[in-house]
């Protein structure tokens, strides 16, 4: 400090360096922080050599006696130690001179050991009855139930076979869950639906407002009215805009399962076939109820309908299947012609085992089931020329009987017959069929609008080649809104491409979508070049 102030100590004035002019003390660019300290810089060019100080020994402490320092090392370094008082644990502990917590009782010497006394074992127990303490005059006295004095365990099963039709009195039946006013808003819209579907009132917007009503009264309604109101959507082949209405009809019904009968647990999964629910969640639920109910009151219509099903949706319950279909054979020879009738053909197909398939077909060649073909009604007609179709261009291991064969036999020549004699009548075509056609003829491919073989209608035929077209009920409804294929969809495919026909497959929603005929040109272009890859819908992207 005192180099750079310009005052220099005595011992530092004995070496005197002559004044050069333009040269002074500081810092200089080239050297360090040493080389500018004390010394001059000659001028440039000039001959005088560079002055140094005189060495000095590390140990002589003689340089430091013209700076006026007194005290010695070790007396400074006492100095500076902190007392015994100063010493803290941490830095913002307080000071010992802090007068806080000095109290005698907290020094050392006076600190002893906590002890508790040991408490006494004695337990007293107080138990007061207020149920019969005397009410105020003006408190009215609650009437009595005998259900409230049994145990809790003995009142549950009493409470649910418990309904509006007991014979107690009005006053006595306990408080109800469900608002009278919501139970009568419910009764009105199921009403309304069926009074609509049956005057033929299917008009989308009509069916959009009891869809909005529907969502708002979903959650207070019982297994049996929640399976009225999937009933008349599907019958009316409602699509919804938003499908997290079918969603939340399985949501709440998965809560009402082991409340619920087995005739409205069976009508559910039924009506849910129908629309393509597939929520593994409840069907997982209602199987494993159902299971448990296998033995006691389910009959064999019932078992029949739900491996039918658990086939439309493509559902997995191998435990289920199994129990159905051990529960099926030893009744299988004695079904009547209406409970085979009910069996659907890709019930028949997918869900049975070989060696109940043949006892099932063994039942229908001894009754020769829809035969003659002409006496029976269409659809029962078509289903079994169905089911013979799979079994003939399906891979089917098991080999049949005679009497079986000879019945599939003679349902082929009887309706190859029947499509010669009395063809099924051939519906127009729809606006996007016709919308797809007039493309195609720009693209100069000639297409046949309307084409059937066997029991298969298919639309712009050219060639081997034909076009179809995929609606939403063609998919499935599931949780993660995933597109996937129907069972009768997959095998309606699978028939066709083992008759020889090449799939140009289309989706209704996708092909609306594209605004410009540049763009639905280059759709069918990019179906065309996906023709041979079976199982997926090509996407549609403008």
């Amino acid at each position: 400090a005192q180099v750079v102030s310009g005052q220099l100590p005595p011992a530092m004035t004995e070496v005197q360096t002559p004044a050069v002019p333009g040269a002074g003390v500081g810092l200089g660019s080239s050297g360090g922080f040493g080389d500018s300290i004390g010394r001059t810089r000659p001028a440039a060019g000039s001959g005088q050599a560079r002055r140094t100080y005189p060495r000095v020994k590390p140990q002589d402490p003689s340089r430091y006696d013209g700076l006026g320092y007194d005290e010695e090392l070790g007396h400074f370094c006492h100095r500076l130690v902190p007392s015994e008082e100063e010493k803290r644990e941490a830095v913002f502990d307080k000071a010992r001179s802090d007068g806080f917590g000095r109290d005698a009782k907290f020094e050392p010497e006076n600190y002893r050991p906590m002890s508790l006394e040991m408490p006494e074992v004695k337990l007293e127990l107080t138990v007061r009855d207020t149920r019969q303490r005397p009410l105020p005059s003006t408190v009215p006295e609650v009437p009595s139930h005998p259900l409230r004095e049994r145990p809790l365990r003995t009142t549950l099963t009493a409470r649910q076979n418990f309904t509006l039709k007991s014979a107690l009195p009005t006053e006595a039946q306990p408080p109800q869950p469900v608002v009278q006013v919501m139970s009568t808003q419910e009764i009105q819209l199921i009403e309304g639906m069926i009074r609509a579907y049956e005057t033929g009132q299917h008009q989308v917007e009509l069916w959009d407002q009891y869809a909005k009503r529907a969502r708002e009264l979903l959650f207070t309604m019982t297994l049996e009215r929640l399976s009225a109101v999937l009933k008349y959507f599907v019958l009316v082949n409602y699509e919804p805009a938003d499908p997290h209405l079918y969603l939340e009809i399985a949501n709440e019904a998965a809560h009402h399962v082991q409340e619920a009968s087995s005739e409205d647990l069976v009508s559910l999964l039924h009506w849910c076939a129908r629309a393509g629910l597939r929520d593994q969640t409840m069907l997982s639920i209602v199987g494993n109820e159902l299971m448990l109910r296998l033995t006691s009151d389910v009959s064999v219509d019932m078992l029949i309908d739900i491996l039918n099903s658990y086939a439309k949706l493509e559902a997995r319950n191998v435990r289920l299947v199994n129990c159905i279909l051990r529960e099926l054979k030893p009744v299988m020879q004695d079904l009547s012609p209406n409970q085979l009738v009910d069996c659907l053909p890709v019930m028949v197909i997918n869900l049975m085992t070989d060696t109940a398939r043949a006892q099932y077909l063994a039942r229908c060649a001894e009754v020769n089931l829809v035969l003659p073909l002409a006496h029976h009604r269409p659809s029962s007609v078509r289903q079994f020329r169905l089911l013979e179709q799979c079994l003939r261009f399906d891979y089917h291991p098991a080999q049949y009987s005679a009497t079986v064969q000879e019945w599939l036999r003679r349902i082929a020549e009887e309706g190859d017959q029947l499509d010669k004699v009395d063809p099924a009548p051939v519906a127009p075509l729809a606006s996007i069929h016709r919308d797809v056609g007039e493309i195609l003829a720009d693209m100069e491919i000639d297409t046949v609008e309307t084409k059937t073989d066997a029991i298969f209608n298919i639309h712009l035929v050219h060639g081997r080649s034909c076009v179809e077209i995929l609606s939403p009920s063609d998919y499935y409804i599931t949780p993660n809104l995933q597109r996937a294929y129907r069972a009768d969809t997959k095998v309606r495919q699978r028939l066709l491409r083992r008759r020889g026909w090449r799939l140009l497959i289309l989706d209704r929603d996708d092909w609306l979508q594209l605004t410009d005929d540049m763009y639905k040109k280059d759709a069918i272009a990019r179906a065309k070049e996906e023709q041979g890859r079976v199982g997926e819908t090509p996407r549609l992207k403008q």
